[in-house]
Order: structure tokens, then sequence, then C-alpha cells
């Protein structure tokens, strides 16, 4: 879990734009925060600078669970058969 002072709702979009972007995830971001910044939503910019914060936080948080162990960073797990 990030250590940022992020709120869930933060952790949780961030969580989910790692799954579905991997590394794109602070770009994709980036850019909602480049739209809204263009909008004048300042509410929508400070929610999005804490998710670029969670981003931040998970990757620099060493990886938990079964598979921690055995996948050295920044490398894909492949399947035993």
């Amino acid at each position: 879990m990030p250590k940022t002072g992020a709120g869930e709702d933060a952790i949780q979009i961030a969580h989910k734009l790692i799954r579905n972007y991997g590394l794109r995830a602070a770009a994709v971001a980036q850019e909602h925060l480049s739209e809204l910044r263009v909008q004048g939503d300042t509410t929508g910019l400070e929610k999005w600078r804490q998710v670029q914060l969670a981003i931040a936080d998970f990757r620099s948080t060493k990886p938990q669970g079964p598979l921690s162990s055995e996948r050295k960073e920044g490398s894909a797990a492949v399947p035993r058969q």
C-alpha cells in the first residue's frame, strides 16, 4: 500500500491504471492532469495529483506476494511447466 497521503479513491484509481496501462500509468495520469488544467478544474487536479503520487509510491514499493521472491525486478513472471 502506498505511503502517501493520497485518498483511498486515488489509490484505487492508481492501482487500476497500473493494472491496465503498466508502465504508461503515470503518463495516462499526466494526460488527465493536462486536460483538467485546460478545463480549470482545480478539484479534479488535486485528485489526479494524488493519483500520480500513489502511482509513484506503488512503483517504489517492493513487490509482495508468492511470486515476488521468484521474480527479479523489472522482469515478468514466467509460468512453470
